[in-house]
């Protein structure tokens, strides 16, 4: 049996007391798998080291060396855990580029689909699009101003496709919608 996606998160001020922490924990964490008879594909398993910018210099050049069982285990810039993806900046950026074209390609379908189910346009947004706007936001909302930006010129995209009304005109969505719904991603929905 296998143990998948565990994550053990720990904080230090040097590398060398992060690499102490970290290893001592995998030690743990192996005698619990031990115990427990499951075992740790070691080549699927992957460490990063989270970090401010102003301390990317300094621990940019120091090796880290984690281990589990006498096995080293990989360091990586970016991982995924319950699909968001997270890199050691913690900037978002990739995550932001991911979900646009998630986002794009389901704008696609809105605008495919309400050429014959105008209707019902607003709630094919609901079901397609605001999810993936809202999955994890409280966690990356803190975005800069050009990943924002991004985001918010696919909701004026998706305002669009609900509206079927052109780039340079202004339509609220109540108005053709005959409902008095957000498009927003983070107002409250009734």
């Amino acid at each position: 049996m296998f143990v998948d996606d565990t994550n053990i998160t720990s904080v230090a001020s040097t590398i060398a007391d992060l690499e102490n922490v970290v290893n001592s924990e995998l030690k743990n964490l192996n005698r619990w798998l031990i115990t427990n008879r499951l075992s740790l594909n070691v080549a699927k398993t992957e460490f990063m080291v989270i970090r401010s910018n102003q301390r990317i210099h300094v621990l940019s050049n120091n090796q880290i060396n984690v281990e589990i069982d006498g096995k080293s285990i990989k360091r990586v810039d970016e991982a995924k855990s319950l699909s968001l993806l997270i890199d050691e900046h913690l900037s978002w950026a990739k995550l932001i580029e991911e979900k646009i074209k998630k986002i794009s390609s389901a704008i696609g379908a809105l605008k495919r689909m309400t050429t014959h189910l105008r209707s019902t346009a607003l709630q094919i947004y609901q079901a397609l699009i605001l999810p993936r706007f809202d999955y994890c936001s409280s966690v990356w909302d803190e975005l800069n101003v050009t990943l924002s930006d991004k985001l918010q010129n696919l909701q004026n995209r998706a305002a669009r496709a609900i509206t079927r009304s052109s780039y340079d005109q202004q339509v609220p969505v109540s108005s053709s919608t005959g409902s008095t719904g957000t498009i927003s991603p983070h107002a409250e929905r009734s």
